[in-house]
């Protein structure tokens, strides 16, 4: 819902979404609204799809550059990815302190040709960008057309939830489907605007289904 906020509201932001690849549904109340029109959808998070997909790479031979979190918590999820696929192949990491703005304006203010040239010189095939919302849709926009044999995968806090650094929700809140109140509850300050403007928006498409 929050990337429905933002898709309404940015420009930019819904421009890197219409050159995507692939967008997966990230949250239960979008699958739950396309399961209602008739779609056939599962959940899929970023944060669930690190693990296979880092299981997929090491079986297959396939490297994976790691653009973010912070520095402390992406060298634990590293030590953590190792450890439990010790075939797979990192081809760089880094944590690179962006511009916080929302835009491609703004972003360009960062050397995106020089990260573009150390991801393509490390021969990855795929990089995980783990920067949040609007910013790591934007960057794998940008760097998608300097890296043409590179795959990104946009995947938030997966891997400070490796790490550690942020503890995820207790399973059964996630069947549960109260994921978001787990999040809520445990960073209010930052989530409570957010999530009123998600309800909102809603509130608003279940209306406008049953008019």
């Amino acid at each position: 819902l929050d990337h429905l906020v933002k898709l309404k509201t940015s420009p930019d932001f819904s421009a890197a979404y219409a050159r995507a690849g692939l967008v997966t549904a990230d949250g239960w109340p979008v699958v739950w609204l396309a399961q209602r029109q008739g779609a056939r959808l599962e959940r899929a998070s970023g944060a669930d799809m690190v693990l296979p997909v880092c299981e997929g790479a090491a079986a297959q031979g396939s490297s994976i550059y790691f653009v973010g979190p912070g520095p402390q918590a992406q060298a634990a999820a590293l030590d953590i990815l190792k450890g439990r696929f010790p075939k797979l192949k990192i081809a760089g990491a880094e944590a690179p302190k962006l511009p916080s703005g929302e835009t491609f304006a703004e972003l360009a203010a960062f050397d995106l040709d020089a990260l573009a040239a150390r991801i393509n010189a490390s021969g990855a095939s795929l990089c995980f960008l783990s920067l949040g919302a609007p910013k790591q849709e934007l960057l794998a926009d940008a760097l998608s057309a300097r890296c043409p044999t590179v795959g990104f995968l946009c995947v938030g806090a997966a891997l400070d939830f490796i790490s550690g650094q942020v503890k995820r929700a207790p399973m059964w809140m996630q069947k549960s489907k109260l994921e978001w109140f787990w999040r809520l509850i445990s960073d209010p300050k930052r989530l409570t605007v957010r999530y009123a403007r998600c309800g909102a928006l809603f509130l608003g498409l279940i209306a406008r289904g049953r008019s």
